[in-house]
C-alpha cells in the first residue's frame, strides 16, 4: 500500500471520527459526552497523538476549533504540515461530515461525501453501524480513490488518561480503499478505535495484512497558539 493510502487511511479513522461534548439531561444521546472535551466551547484545542506508522515511531496533531453546531478539524503530520481539513455539523443525534479536504504541499482537493455519517449520539446495538463513504482524485498523482468505512460498537471499557481512570467506548471498524491509478486496487482494513468520556478519540488501531500498521494513542492536550503548530 501507498504512503499515500496509508495516511489517507489514518485520518479517516479520525476522520472519523470527534464529537461536541455538553450534558444532556436525557440519556438517550448520553454518548455525546464521548466525542470531544467540553472544552472546546470556549477555546481550539490540539490534541497530541503519539504511535507508529509501518513500524517506525511518529506523531500527529489535531486542532479542534467550534462555531455554533459546525466543528472544524485540522490535522498536522510530524513535521507539523497541514494534510486534512475536516467541516462537521452537529445534529441532535449525531455528527456528520460536511466537508473534507485534502492537502498535499500548495495543492488541494475535495472529496465528494456520499455517506455522511460519523458518530452517532444515540447508543448503537452490536448489529448496527455507521457509514462514512468518500471518493476523490489525488492532486499528488492523479490516482482515483473511494473509502468506504464502517464503525460498529464493541463494548464499554475503561482507560487511563493523565494518571486517572476513564469511561471509554470501543468500536470495530472496517474499510475498503479502491485506488485507481491505470489499474485498480483494493485493500480491506481493520481496525479499532477508543472513544474517551470528555476527551474523543483515545486510541485508533489498523490491521494490514496480518499486522497493525497504524497505532496511535493520545498522549496530551493542549490549548496553545494554534500557530506554533503549523509549518506552512
Amino acid at each position: 500500500m501507498s504512503n499515500n493510502c496509508i495516511s489517507t487511511s489514518s485520518s479517516l479513522c479520525f476522520f472519523a471520527i470527534l464529537l461536541i461534548c455538553s450534558c444532556q439531561n436525557n440519556d438517550t444521546f448520553r454518548w455525546q459526552k464521548y466525542y470531544l472535551s467540553p472544552r472546546l466551547s470556549n477555546e481550539s484545542l490540539v490534541y497530541h497523538y503519539v504511535g507508529t506508522i509501518d513500524g517506525k515511531p511518529t506523531e500527529r496533531f489535531v486542532v479542534h476549533s467550534k462555531d455554533g453546531d459546525t466543528l472544524q478539524h485540522i490535522y498536522l503530520n510530524s513535521q507539523g504540515h497541514k494534510d486534512q481539513v475536516i467541516l462537521e455539523q452537529v445534529f441532535p443525534d449525531g455528527i456528520q461530515v460536511l466537508k473534507y479536504t485534502l492537502l498535499d504541499g500548495k495543492d488541494s482537493t475535495d472529496a465528494s461525501i456520499l455517506e455522511n455519517n460519523i458518530f452517532s449520539f444515540v447508543p448503537l446495538s452490536h448489529k448496527q453501524y455507521l457509514t462514512t463513504e468518500l471518493q476523490w482524485a489525488s492532486p499528488a498523482d492523479s490516482s482515483h480513490n473511494k473509502v468506504i468505512k464502517l464503525r460498529r460498537f464493541r463494548k464499554d471499557t475503561t482507560i487511563e488518561f493523565n494518571g486517572e481512570k476513564v469511561s471509554a467506548l470501543i468500536f470495530d471498524t472496517s474499510e475498503e480503499i479502491t485506488n485507481t491509478k491505470g489499474n485498480t486496487f483494493n485493500y480491506n482494513i481493520i481496525g479499532r478505535e477508543i472513544y474517551a468520556e470528555h476527551i474523543g478519540l483515545f486510541k485508533e488501531l489498523k490491521h494490514i495484512e496480518n499486522a497493525y500498521r497504524l497505532n496511535f494513542e493520545l498522549k496530551s492536550i493542549l490549548s496553545p497558539n494554534e500557530d506554533e503548530f503549523y509549518n506552512e
